[in-house]
């Protein structure tokens, strides 16, 4: 299938391009009985495909969708369409046609479908504060009745040749109002900054699951 195809690629490019990739946090709590919508900070190319990662993590039997730029979806329209690629254009007709979508997709799976979605729309730097998120996620959560999962991620140097990436999940959020959602990143990464302050590199090395 495309998503198997999707998956060895990603295993591999992620070898390829990093020394680690390190996801901690709250990995084991109990599905929610509707839809989630995975957020986080957006400082890297690489940000969905990590999101992939913690939804295998989390909810490996829920379908994927993720909401990108209209310009992106252009590239390879076949590809990012079966792999629930979105594209969230300008303007609210093409905002509540996405919206319309992602609710049909949730009841056709009686709730059980996971959404990306990096609420900065532009990327930047991990460490940049306040997120600046936009409101178009507290308004998805409300239409589609979600509940929301923070992730914050990193890529750090370290001591090797190639980066770690460090992604931390948060605990799940009933309360999406968008101020909520911003504070709960910004501490998922607050925290992880002052773990490398305070470990640096001894952090690679911590217990936690390893892509």
């Amino acid at each position: 299938t495309v998503w198997r195809l999707f998956d060895l690629y990603l295993g591999v490019i992620t070898a390829f391009r990093f020394h680690r990739v390190v996801i901690s946090g709250a990995l084991d709590m109990p599905e929610p009985k509707c839809p989630v919508i995975l957020i986080s900070n957006h400082s890297t190319w690489w940000d969905g495909f990590f999101l992939r990662l913690v939804q295998k993590r989390r909810f490996a039997a829920w379908p994927l969708y993720t909401v990108t730029l209209a310009s992106e979806q252009h590239k390879l329209p076949f590809f990012f369409k079966r792999l629930g690629i979105l594209p969230m254009g300008s303007g609210p007709r093409h905002t509540l046609g996405l919206m319309r979508s992602l609710l049909a997709q949730a009841n056709e799976a009686r709730g059980e479908i996971v959404v990306s979605y990096f609420p900065q729309g532009k990327i930047y730097p991990s460490s940049k504060r306040p997120l600046d998120f936009r409101r178009g996620v507290e308004v998805l959560a409300r239409y589609l009745g979600a509940v929301v999962i923070p992730v914050g991620i990193h890529i750090e140097p370290m001591q090797n040749k190639k980066p770690t990436a460090f992604i931390v999940v948060g605990p799940t959020l009933s309360d999406t109002s968008i101020g909520e959602l911003e504070r709960a990143v910004e501490r998922e990464l607050d925290t992880l900054l002052g773990q490398l302050n305070a470990r640096g590199e001894a952090l690679t090395s911590s217990p936690a699951e390893s892509r």
